[in-house]
């Protein structure tokens, strides 16, 4: 951990998290911003960890891998690391908890993700190892999961930046990349965003 501008660094973790996913976020901050969380795995739990030092505690429940929270911060999603992934989501300290969607044993959920408005989940679905991914979304309410985009990629890091742009990093359908890419969830529109 560092402030901009002071040059100056902290360790948090000491060298005890040295096994991040790399299929999934493995850091980041919590709502308020006090504290960021550590990824949690089958020999491993969730963490949070206060930015001002101190030790990390426990957070959400067993085989919790990653966690995100609402915009207006009540509320966080999560996937566990069961068969199918399940995607819970509860209040912003884990209480009262609600299963919101699973996938068949060999499927997985990853990268769950609020919309810029909170109603709905964006997140990464499909077989993994085979890199046949795609962008889906379902109402936070609960309901039919929708999928978005028919990519059958390595689909990672879904970013809404607004109601009508979700981001998202994945290869070419030829394999070259990765890239970033724009969906527009409402229309199923996706195209490669391009730089230079």
């Amino acid at each position: 951990l560092g402030q901009v501008g002071t040059r100056t660094f902290t360790n948090l973790t000491k060298g005890t998290d040295d096994e991040f996913a790399t299929d999934t976020p493995s850091c980041g901050f919590t709502a308020d911003g006090s504290e960021i969380w550590l990824s949690g795995g089958p020999d491993r739990r969730l963490r949070l960890m206060p930015l001002m030092g101190g030790a990390g505690h426990p957070f959400l429940a067993e085989r919790t891998v990653t966690v995100a929270w609402s915009h207006d911060g009540t509320r966080v999603v999560y996937p566990l690391q069961d068969d199918g992934d399940p995607m819970y989501v509860a209040d912003r300290t884990g209480a009262g908890a609600r299963l919101l969607f699973r996938r068949n044993p060999n499927e997985h959920n990853h990268f769950p993700i609020w919309s810029s408005d909170d109603r709905w989940i964006y997140f990464s679905s499909g077989t993994p190892v085979t890199k046949e991914m795609d962008v889906w979304r379902i109402p936070v309410a609960g309901g039919t999961p929708e999928r978005l985009t028919e990519l059958n990629s390595d689909v990672a890091s879904l970013t809404p930046i607004d109601d009508h742009t979700v981001l998202f990093v994945s290869h070419d359908p030829d394999g070259s990349g990765p890239w970033v890419w724009s969906l527009d969830p409402e229309r199923k529109l996706t195209r490669r965003i391009s730089f230079g």
